[in-house]
């Protein structure tokens, strides 16, 4: 009888020990290997195989490449579009490339200083990207220019910097059977004498106002400030908010990104090593300053970005 409930206790010990065991073992996996698990909805996993799995839950389907060099790579293919500007494309809290209904792409990039007082420019691509059409040279830009813009309805709105210091908007309409853009009237959002512009973005909100954030400098002193304006007129006319964003110094390291969110406008700005995100609920008060917080400052010694500029929303 005491050989009977030492064996029964043995059943009943054993599986959980091993399952145990296979817990420790699944644990101490490499940590060379990153085993990804594929989750799967019930709809997605035939009934036998459901079943299957759940008569047996210590089965679980990894997958761990053997050797780093199985790791999936994409490979580019070069482009006819070309630039000899040190700002091609750089700024990331900018937005350069957008996506129409009918599937064609569309970006705008700076082409360089000898196009004949049209650096900024827009291309077209209508077969993934295999081939690129000139579509559009904005006049008045150089080699330093830089915009930023959103798609809604078919409907293409920019803000970019000119060769003399302005912050411009322009309006642009997409028409799927033509593939062609029609262009509207461009707007003088900011110009000041004295002062340069450059680096706007821009949004719009749920109350249908346009915003965009810049950065001003006023080279006599080599002062740098970031301002908000918006415009309640489809960006015909625009009014400034005297909203205070940060510090203003000698410091060209500033920069600001616009988010438009259901109920309030935000915006996440740099100055030197520390990212603050602000934001201001919809029907308020334009106040001088909005409600301000810290999300993150670089550490000392770390490799920060030039213009506080590298970061995307």
């Amino acid at each position: 009888m005491k050989n009977l409930i030492s064996f029964s206790f043995l059943l009943i010990l054993l599986p959980q020990l091993s399952f145990i065991e296979w817990q420790k073992n699944l644990l101490t996996l490499d940590n060379k290997f990153k085993p990804q698990f594929i989750i799967s909805t019930k709809k997605s996993i035939p009934d036998k195989i459901e079943k299957k799995v759940n008569n047996h839950p210590t089965n679980l389907i990894v997958q761990t490449p053997s050797t780093p060099a199985e790791s999936q790579k994409l490979i580019g293919t070069a482009t006819n579009l070309k630039s000899t500007a040190n700002r091609m494309i750089s700024y990331r809290h900018q937005r350069h490339m957008w996506v129409t209904r009918d599937g064609a792409i569309h970006v705008l990039f700076n082409q360089g200083a000898n196009y004949y007082g049209a650096s900024l420019v827009l291309y077209s691509s209508f077969d993934d990207g295999k081939s690129w059409k000139w579509i559009l040279s904005i006049p008045n830009t150089d080699s330093t220019s830089t915009a930023d813009g959103f798609l809604y309805n078919q409907k293409l709105f920019l803000t970019y910097s000119s060769s003399t210091g302005k912050i411009l908007f322009l309006p642009a309409t997409y028409h799927s059977l033509t593939k062609k853009w029609i262009f509207g009237q461009a707007n003088t959002v900011y110009q000041r004498e004295n002062f340069i512009a450059t680096n706007s973005t821009i949004v719009l909100d749920s109350q249908g106002f346009l915003w965009t954030a810049f950065i001003v400098q006023q080279p006599s002193t080599g002062v740098y400030s970031i301002k908000l304006f918006n415009s309640n007129e489809r960006g015909l006319n625009w009014d400034n908010t005297y909203v205070s964003l940060g510090v203003v110094d000698k410091s060209a390291r500033k920069s600001a990104r616009l988010v438009a969110l259901k109920d309030r406008i935000g915006v996440v700005y740099t100055n030197d090593d520390t990212f603050y995100w602000a934001y201001k609920i919809n029907n308020s008060t334009f106040p001088t300053t909005w409600e301000t917080q810290p999300i993150f400052t670089y550490q000392p010694g770390s490799n920060n970005s030039l213009y506080s500029s590298h970061f995307s929303l």
